[in-house]
């Protein structure tokens, strides 16, 4: 276990500086002017190209990205152009709220996923089975961007029930905040996870023994619970 782990960490390092150098790369070609955004569009050149000369603007394109990888290792993610702070203070300033609203998405999306995907199987075939297959083949081929704007066209523009973005502060108005993100983020997850729990109980559903249990004379909710689904 322990040889794959450290194989697994040693194929990783060439992809992560692969990946490195490809956003680098994408950065470097994108259009727009660092000192420019700095200094504002009323700066003169002289102005401009002395702050390009302090930053390394000017340096060759493998100078910059080594400058930048030697950074990164230890821990200097550089600074904004646009509000003049560390990168790592702005992600760090961000990261409760990310990890709030990831959590509450993977909560949510196996919370409403795992039983959607047990009653689907259960009820193969029925009609249930078939409005359920629909959406969540809907919502897995749903772009996650547009069905955001659809949520918000609906439930914060046209009833104004939900405000379309932002964290409030306190329990009850930040739950309410996090409602439409939490949709938008689980809701693709929890058609995934309820399609494969599906396929998972229908492999159960076809053994030997779940035929034997419903032999010995069996309910079917003690064949669901006891024998497909393993509940003491």
């Amino acid at each position: 276990m322990l040889r794959y782990i450290i194989k697994r960490i040693i194929f990783a390092i060439p992809v992560l500086i692969g990946a490195t150098f490809l956003v680098f790369t994408i950065m470097d070609l994108a259009p727009g002017d660092p000192a420019r955004i700095i200094l504002g569009s009323n700066a003169t050149e002289a102005a401009l190209a002395s702050l390009r000369d302090s930053m390394g603007l000017n340096d060759p394109f493998l100078v910059r990205y080594g400058r930048f990888i030697l950074g990164l290792l230890h821990g200097d993610l550089g600074t904004s152009y646009r509000n003049g702070q560390a990168v790592f203070s702005l992600i760090m300033g961000r990261l409760g709220n990310t990890v709030v609203l990831a959590t509450s998405g993977i909560v949510f999306s196996v919370i409403i996923g795992i039983p959607v995907g047990i009653i689907s199987a259960i009820k193969q075939y029925s009609v249930l089975d078939n409005i359920t297959m629909f959406i969540t083949l809907f919502l897995m081929a749903v772009p996650t961007f547009w069905f955001a704007l659809i949520l918000v066209i609906i439930f914060s523009l046209n009833l104004g029930w939900l405000p379309s973005s932002g964290m409030q502060h306190g329990f009850p108005d930040n739950l309410i905040s996090l409602i439409l993100p939490t949709l938008t983020l689980g809701c693709g997850y929890a058609a995934l996870i309820a399609r494969t729990t599906r396929s998972s109980v229908l492999e159960v559903v076809r053994q030997d023994y779940i035929d034997m249990a419903r032999a010995k004379g069996l309910t079917e909710n003690a064949v669901i619970w006891k024998h497909m689904l393993k509940m003491p």
